[in-house]
């Protein structure tokens, strides 16, 4: 069991099954499935669900490349600002999501059950899978760190609805980095979470305490996306 404060303990055969997981040995995967699972069922039981849904299919919109191309590019900003503390990066983050939301209104909806869990289950894997090296939630967030700088998660999924786990995710880490940078508990954005108003990537856009944010900038083109894309699917054995 992971409290929200970081503190770790083992869970009895009771409180196992209380949460319908049966109580054996575990490898990494299913303790991340689990860690994200029990979320859906405890935390989120109570969430508000939104009034309405501008991707109520999970179309992933995979062909709609230039959409997929400033969300990789979202993804990539918000994860150079949280592995690097970047003010800087965050703010040209915030610049291509007001972009992409503006003109990708199908493709941008972010789904807050499923980021939050995601970002839950992140944290609660490195607290359960490193017990000696990772017990206190600084090293918690150096571990997300390290983790970020080496798994790109942006390149492991490729759709509308697959890339709101990785946006969600990413916003949360840096919502705790602001939180702590402005001196509010953490708690705050989290309760947030349970309107069916808000997302991690709105909270953060709404709330980050960026002066200026630069116009849109794209970092790459269309053509160059789809190449680089063409390598990944090919590697994963995943292209037509």
């Amino acid at each position: 069991m992971v409290t929200p404060t970081g503190k770790v303990s083992d869970m009895t055969e009771k409180e196992a099954l209380r949460y319908d997981i049966d109580p054996q040995p575990l490898s990494g995967w299913f303790m991340a499935f689990n860690a994200h699972e029990i979320f859906h069922g405890t935390e989120q039981e109570g969430w508000a669900s939104p009034n309405k849904h501008y991707n109520p299919d999970q179309n992933e919109y995979s062909k709609h490349t230039d959409a997929r191309r400033i969300r990789l590019q979202l993804q990539e900003q918000l994860m150079a600002a949280y592995t690097n503390k970047s003010g800087k990066s965050l703010a040209q983050a915030l610049a291509t999501y007001r972009y992409d939301k503006k003109n990708y209104k199908a493709t941008f909806e972010g789904d807050r059950v499923e980021e939050t869990a995601y970002y839950y289950e992140i944290r609660s894997s490195l607290f359960a899978g490193y017990p000696d090296k990772v017990n206190t939630m600084k090293q918690n967030n150096q571990a997300v760190r390290t983790l970020f700088k080496q798994n790109r998660l942006a390149y492991l999924d490729s759709g509308a609805y697959a890339e709101t786990y990785n946006v969600g995710a990413l916003a949360s880490f840096i919502l705790d980095w602001q939180a702590d940078k402005q001196g509010i508990s953490r708690d705050t954005w989290k309760k947030a979470m349970a309107s069916d108003k808000m997302n991690p990537m709105d909270y953060l856009d709404k709330h980050a305490k960026i002066f200026y944010i630069p116009p849109y900038k794209a970092t790459m083109t269309n053509v160059e996306y789809k190449t680089m894309y063409k390598k990944i699917l090919n590697y994963k054995n995943l292209a037509d």
